[in-house]
């Protein structure tokens, strides 16, 4: 069985000062001793600390797969850009068309990039990385807020995945868990996003 990982790092990855349960070598040994796929998808500074590809490599391989961005789409006289009907049936959503596009822009210093909103947000990463990487059996994404709502993924809190970790590892041989005085689960902020998913999909705009 082949799982890709999301890791967010924040309060949810044993790393200062927004430490969390999940100790760093875990994330390391998920994504270098086994087959899973191991992403950073919240704060990109993980991709430095347990060693794994991020935002970065997401859009390198958006682009060895589908191209420059800028083929999807168009501009109008707004100037937002709209995604044409170009899109492959395979491909990724055309929010996320327009979103690479504003990554790569950010990363070329185009001054226009704010009618776009900005670079990839938290959940278009994740859902970015589920398009890359369809055929996994398992869509897992680690995050201490709540993204239940993603399509085709699991989501697990950081103690959830604690709780869960000896299916996916050798807890003996790594060590225990980090201990954090952090709410187990769930923060008022996750109960009411919960509550919204129930009556239907909600989005999240944060952008880290």
């Amino acid at each position: 069985m082949q799982c890709v990982f999301a890791f967010d790092r924040d309060d949810c990855v044993s790393v200062s000062p927004k430490t969390g349960p999940i100790p760093t070598e875990w994330v390391r040994y998920l994504a270098h001793e086994t087959d899973h796929e191991v992403w950073a998808t919240g704060n990109q500074k993980l991709t430095d600390e347990a060693d794994i590809p991020g935002t970065d490599e997401m859009v390198d391989l958006f682009l060895e797969r589908w191209g420059p961005p800028e083929e999807l789409v168009r501009y109008r006289t707004n100037p937002k850009l709209e995604v044409t009907d170009g899109i492959p049936d395979d491909g990724p959503a055309p929010d996320l068309v327009t979103a690479v596009v504003g990554h790569v822009q950010c990363d070329t210093g185009i001054d226009y990039v704010d009618n776009l909103g900005g670079p990839l947000n938290r959940q278009q990463r994740v859902r970015l990385l589920g398009t890359l990487f369809p055929d996994a059996d398992l869509h897992i994404v680690i995050d201490n807020r709540y993204l239940g709502y993603l399509e085709d993924w699991i989501h697990l809190f950081p103690q959830q995945f604690v709780d869960l970790a000896e299916t996916f590892m050798d807890l003996e041989a790594l060590g225990p868990p980090v201990a954090v005085d952090l709410p187990p689960y769930y923060s008022w902020r996750d109960e009411w996003k919960a509550l919204r998913h129930a009556n239907g999909p909600i989005t999240d705009q944060e952008d880290d």
